[in-house]
C-alpha cells in the first residue's frame, strides 16, 4: 500500500506530505526488510518506484523515489534489476523536464552507490549519456 500510495495517488487525493511520508517510510522497509519481500512485492515496489521517478507534481516525491530506487539496487545489486539502467536513460532521453529530473536524480545515486556492480560495459553506455547531457 506504501508504494502505490506514494507513485499512484495525486496530491489531489492525498496530502503531498502524505505521499512524502509514505515514501520515507517505504524506503526505511526496503532498507530493512526488501530481501524477505516476496518477489511479487519487490517486482512492484521497483515498478511504482520507476513511475513515481516520473512524477508530473513533485520534485519532493521524485527525490525520494530516486532514494528508494537506489536502496533497492544497493540491497540487491545492479545485476538483480537489469531494466533499471536502460529505463533511466530511457527517461533522461524523453526530454520531459520531470522525467529528466526523476531520472539524473536516480542515476547520479546510482554512480555513487552501486560503482561496484558496474562493469566496463555499462559505464562505456553511461558515459556517452552524460557527455550528451552536458553538451545540451
Amino acid at each position: 500500500h506504501l508504494a502505490y500510495s506514494f507513485s499512484r495517488l495525486s496530491s489531489q487525493q492525498i496530502p503531498e506530505d502524505v505521499r512524502q511520508l509514505a515514501g520515507l517510510v517505504l524506503m526505511q522497509s526496503v532498507r530493512r526488510h526488501f530481501t524477505k519481500f516476496t518477489a511479487d512485492a519487490q517486482n512492484f515496489v521497483r515498478a511504482e518506484m520507476l513511475v513515481a521517478l516520473q512524477d508530473v507534481e513533485s520534485p519532493a516525491v521524485r527525490k525520494t523515489a530516486g532514494n528508494v530506487t537506489v536502496r533497492i539496487a544497493s540491497r540487491m545489486g545492479l545485476a538483480a534489476w537489469p531494466d533499471l539502467l536502460p529505463t533511466l536513460l530511457g527517461l533522461v532521453q524523453s526530454g520531459k523536464p520531470h522525467e529528466v529530473e526523476g531520472a539524473i536524480t536516480a542515476l547520479r545515486v546510482v554512480c555513487e552507490d552501486c560503482s561496484e556492480d558496474m562493469d566496463e560495459a555499462t559505464l562505456d553506455a553511461l558515459v556517452p549519456q552524460f557527455v550528451g547531457l552536458l553538451q545540451s
